[in-house]
């Protein structure tokens, strides 16, 4: 057998170790109820290109202010397509981007074993019996998901009656944390979001009928000052590997 002296492995040890020469980094924002979905398709694009992805998150109207007022970020992944054509209109993007996922929201109750609807018959029952103090919804303002869990609520009816018990939160997953630690009795929220809290046993969630709100169409795009990392991590989101992470964190995906 033939033995390898000191230089040789020296070399080998070095080939290993060294960092990747075409690595680099890009910085993208991205609204709140893709915090979970994008830590594990970040980490395997990382395995993959040794790319660097530093991430923002906020909601997503919080995230186009910011952008318009300079933020150097490269990629805009944003909950709702309205903020990428405001965006587009002032000429801070590259085109109007793609759709990359489709959003769906859920009634999550704490401790709940069983939710069998999916038209908000139970929060009716609930606030019949006032069973429920405190309800919280993201920013209609400012969040995608809050605006449609509005809609989702004056469609139902029951806006009026919920509106007094309204604990806003400022983005989808602060009123994520508000239902997890029992700050309040009921949510709407992101699909994403509900399946991470049962996971962690906080409660159950049902998944509301599409008729009862508009369709969500999450779109990204490119921003005018995007690099070469940013740019191949955009397309690697539209891969299946990257789409059927974003299915099993309970979006709709782009791919039939």
């Amino acid at each position: 057998m033939k033995l390898f002296n000191r230089q040789s492995i020296l070399i080998i040890f070095l080939l290993f170790n060294m960092p990747n020469a075409a690595a680099g980094e890009a910085r993208i924002a991205a609204a709140t109820s893709l915090t979970f979905v994008l830590e594990e398709i970040i980490d395997h694009f990382h395995k993959e290109t040794g790319h660097q992805i530093k991430t923002s998150f906020a909601s997503s109207g919080t995230l186009t202010r910011q952008i318009e007022q300079g933020a150097p970020f490269e990629l805009f992944l944003s909950a709702d397509e309205s903020y990428i054509e405001r965006l587009q209109q002032q000429k801070l993007t590259r085109d109007q981007g793609p759709v990359y996922a489709y959003g769906q929201l859920a009634f999550f109750v704490p401790d709940e074993q069983n939710i069998p609807s999916i038209d908000l018959s139970l929060l009716r029952e609930k606030l019949k019996k006032k069973s429920i103090k405190h309800f919280s919804i993201p920013n209609p303002d400012l969040a995608p998901y809050g605006r449609i869990a509005r809609q989702a609520l004056e469609q139902t009816n029951l806006w009026d009656k919920v509106s007094p018990l309204l604990v806003i939160g400022e983005n989808a997953s602060q009123t994520a944390m508000f239902v997890s630690t029992g700050s309040v009795d009921a949510a709407l929220l992101p699909h994403s979001l509900a399946i991470v809290l049962k996971k962690k046993n906080k409660g159950n969630f049902q998944l509301l009928s599409e008729d009862i709100y508009d369709s969500l169409n999450q779109r990204m795009v490119l921003l005018s000052h995007a690099g070469e990392v940013a740019q191949e991590f955009y397309n690697y989101l539209l891969q299946p590997p990257a789409q059927k992470i974003f299915k099993n964190h309970g979006f709709g995906s782009i791919q039939k």
